[in-house]
């Protein structure tokens, strides 16, 4: 006896998935034009840790954001005492995205 599966399940299983693979596409293809100027906080990224296991919620900050900069040196300060060397390479990044932006 064969270990195929039903020609007509398999189908519909290769449909479900390239339309939501294309549906996922057409999601990234809208985030990277909508300016998000009268968004608010919505899932535009996804992260996971470098070993791959995921994270919780999280906040992404990009270079070119031009409030990036003001908010690693709020985050840098306020970790300053605690993760001293994290503070510097924080106030460091913010020096270097603030030189690009200009």
């Amino acid at each position: 006896m064969s270990d195929c599966g039903d020609p007509e399940q398999d189908e519909a299983r290769l449909r479900e998935q390239w339309e939501a693979h294309f549906e996922l596409q057409r999601e990234e293809e809208d985030m990277t034009t909508d300016p998000d100027t009268d968004r608010g906080l919505y899932g535009k990224y996804r992260v996971e840790k470098v070993n791959g296991k995921p994270i919780g919620e999280c906040f992404v900050l990009e270079a070119s954001d031009p409030f990036a900069v003001d908010a690693l040196r709020a985050y840098a300060e306020s970790c300053v005492e605690q993760f001293t060397p994290l503070a510097a390479d924080l106030f460091d990044m913010a020096d270097r995205w603030q030189e690009s932006q200009s």
